[in-house]
């Protein structure tokens, strides 16, 4: 990954409210459309939670959203 201290901000934002999902957790980093179509186009399902995700799927939400 490119920006190390980026992927753990998204990583522990996630886990900040972890009985929401991904998406309710990740909204700062877009609006929750464009966040889904994101999730989406990188398979991951957008209802999962932050403790189903793999270290891979931060890695590419990181990427994504930089």
């Amino acid at each position: 990954v490119k920006d190390e201290s980026y992927l753990f901000e998204i990583i522990q934002k996630a886990f900040q409210q972890r009985r929401k999902t991904v998406v309710n957790s990740l909204s700062h980093l877009k609006n929750k459309s464009e966040l889904i179509s994101l999730l989406k186009s990188l398979h991951i399902d957008p209802k999962s939670r932050a403790e189903n995700l793999t270290l891979k799927d931060y890695v590419l939400i990181a990427e994504a959203t930089k």
